[in-house]
């Protein structure tokens, strides 16, 4: 957490510091309830997506707690490692979530 938060205070402006609040989320676990937050406008995660369809069950439903319908943006990075790793994709479209690739070309080089 002290990581995260060090990146808020280097990356965000103080007007914007003051609406940011970094707190734990353990996947499955924590619920809306147990955090001073109704709904998140922003999502943001990188590199969550693994071969056990156990674990990432639990990001979908937490994500499916946090997210409000319509208005909750969520943006993922994710590198394929494996096939079935791809499984995560179907599964989270079924419970209505909508996938919008990058293209190669535009993503950052580095």
């Amino acid at each position: 957490m002290p990581l995260i938060e060090r990146n808020v205070r280097l990356n965000c402006v103080p007007e914007i510091q003051q609406n940011v609040k970094v707190q734990e989320l353990l996947w499955g676990e924590t619920k809306r309830s147990d955090l001073e937050a109704q709904f998140f406008d922003f999502i943001v995660f990188a590199d969550c997506i693994y071969s056990n369809k156990e674990i990432w069950e639990k990001l979908i439903y937490s994500l499916l707690d946090f997210a409000q319908p319509h208005k909750t943006e969520i943006i993922f990075a994710y590198e394929v490692r494996g096939t079935k790793d791809l499984a995560f994709f179907p599964f989270a479209q079924h419970l209505g979530f909508v996938f919008n690739e990058v293209s190669e070309c535009d993503l950052d080089p580095f």
